[in-house]
């Protein structure tokens, strides 16, 4: 993050597990806090927002984006194949419901 400042670049961190307060694993990690940081860029007058993330963070860009329409644009590096499909665990939530994410390579489509 601190190379995207360097470029003038404005940038917010998230913490989204593993921090007191916040899920320890990456299991049932709710999305709303990102929606509230969303809706606290806008109202500082950012009118354009990406996400960016890496591995089970660019998933998490993905998911964001597909929810949440304020979000113009993800960059997602390694993006994770590795998750509900093999644990059974679901790493995402939204207020109270827990979202399916389905990975597939190849002619499968995407469903979050």
């Amino acid at each position: 993050m601190r190379s995207l400042v360097e470029c003038g670049i404005a940038a917010l961190g998230i913490c989204y597990w593993n921090v007191d307060g916040l899920p320890k694993e990456l299991v049932r990690v709710p999305v709303d806090p990102f929606e509230k940081a969303i809706l606290w860029l806008k109202n500082r007058g950012y009118e354009k927002i990406i996400m960016y993330g890496i591995s089970k963070g660019a998933e998490l860009a993905l998911l964001c984006a597909s929810l949440m329409p304020d979000i113009c644009g993800v960059v997602a590096l390694s993006r994770t194949v590795y998750g509900e499909a093999c644990t059974g665990i679901k790493a995402w939530r939204r207020k109270l419901f827990h979202l399916p994410l389905n990975l597939h390579i190849g002619e499968t489509i995407f469903r979050v």
